[in-house]
């Protein structure tokens, strides 16, 4: 009996110098740190990542879609005489090329002629619109009217027109889409009605070359396109 008590006396004081010398050696070991630390800051790292990717894509397609605008209104604000609505349909498929390498058919573009009143330039109408719509099939992307008269109201910035002169509104639209699902929720938390999908919108003024570029054949019941 006393071989066995001496031996668990021998084993608690063994224990009682082996448990700090433990402890402190676990208080020095340094191994691992890096590994923790990684764990710790690589969500961080991952979502700003991921949002870098983003916002840079996001960017090029508000980029390309400002660039649409500009290129369409300038060719046809170029048109010195008439313009036919095959020409207008070519114009606005170049456009839709700038959008590459992103994808066309979520693109669409809004041309409008506006004029304005002989004697007051505040009174500013529609005079002819056309709207490509790369999303439908090549036989029906484009749509023109020509609004019988009276010609409907059509709003522009204050000062941008004179008497009996005429503009070239380009308006583009596109539907931009997140690449990223992680990325898309926090979108749709700050914008619950977007549904995932983003419109990227540019509206450019362009004072034609001639008083307006008059569109052929007519597209609606007036004949004074």
């Amino acid at each position: 009996m006393s071989i066995l008590a001496n031996a668990c006396t021998a084993a608690r004081q063994s224990a009682a110098r082996l448990v700090p010398d433990r402890l402190r050696t676990f208080r020095k070991d340094d191994e691992g740190v890096a590994a923790v630390e990684f764990a710790l800051i690589l969500p961080i790292m991952a979502m700003m990542f991921i949002g870098a990717v983003e916002m840079s894509w996001a960017v090029g397609v508000d980029r390309r879609v400002s660039q649409v605008a500009g290129a369409t209104g300038d060719l046809i604000a170029r048109v010195n005489q008439n313009i036919p609505q095959a020409e207008v349909k070519d114009i606005m498929k170049i456009g839709s090329y700038l959008m590459y390498p992103f994808e066309e058919p979520p693109l669409k573009i809004t041309t409008s002629i506006v004029t304005s009143d002989v004697n007051n330039a505040t009174i500013t109408t529609l005079r002819w619109q056309c709207v490509y719509d790369a999303s439908l099939p090549s036989a029906s992307q484009l749509t023109c009217t020509c609004p019988a008269a009276p010609k409907p109201a059509f709003t522009v910035p204050s000062n941008l027109m004179g008497k009996n002169e005429g503009l070239v509104v380009s308006d583009v639209q596109y539907k931009y889409k997140p690449l990223i699902l992680t990325f898309d929720f926090f979108m749709k938390a700050a914008n619950p009605s977007a549904n995932g999908i983003y419109t990227l919108t540019e509206k450019l003024y362009l004072k034609p070359r001639a008083l307006w570029p008059k569109l052929e054949p007519t597209a609606g019941p007036d004949s004074n396109c």
